[in-house]
């Protein structure tokens, strides 16, 4: 798990951030030519952005709605070319084993949405909860790519907001997690 600590992409830091941050995305894109991957990208609006913004448009493969997503998933797994899977609803429900994706990119912490009037009266209730469920989220999508104990990815963390959380909730992450993390600034 490499955390590149460098800029957060809070809603404050986001639209001076958001250019550095896909250049980024796109150097870790290089990095794996010839591989399949996933970027979980937060939202719809930074999915969006990386899309107008990145140098690989031709690799990424999207939905726009939660019904294309079946279908974009089904033909990212059939695919022989290295494609890499783009979304914001990838952290449960996938299976990507094996060749099926080598790496994956957190682009933004998967905090939850504070649109939602149940996570925002849970999170105004216990802070606690809300990180809490934010550390599940990314463990949840770390273990999309890394199904059985031969498997293996490589995951980026590349919001640097993940520091703050790591922080303040290190007893959130399990010891395996915490050992395999490499911070690079």
């Amino acid at each position: 798990v490499v955390f590149v600590n460098r800029f957060g992409l809070s809603h404050r830091e986001k639209e001076a951030n958001m250019p550095k941050v896909i250049a980024l995305l796109d150097q870790i894109i290089d990095k794996h030519k010839g591989q399949k991957g996933i970027v979980h990208t937060g939202s719809y609006a930074f999915k969006t952005s990386i899309l107008e913004k990145s140098k690989h448009t031709s690799r990424l493969m999207h939905y726009d709605t939660s019904r294309e997503k079946e279908g974009t998933y089904d033909s990212f797994v059939k695919s022989k070319e290295d494609k890499v899977l783009i979304g914001p609803s990838l952290l449960e429900g996938l299976d990507l084993k094996d060749d099926t994706s080598r790496f994956q990119v957190f682009f933004k912490v998967p905090y939850p949405s504070m649109v939602d009037p149940l996570i925002k009266a849970k999170m105004e209730s216990s802070r606690d909860w809300y990180n809490w469920k934010t550390a599940v989220s990314i463990l949840q999508g770390v273990g999309r790519s890394v199904r059985n104990e031969e498997d293996w990815a490589v995951t980026y963390i590349i919001d640097a907001n993940f520091g703050s959380l790591m922080y303040h909730n290190s007893e959130a992450f399990p010891p395996s997690f915490k050992e395999r993390l490499k911070v690079v600034k």
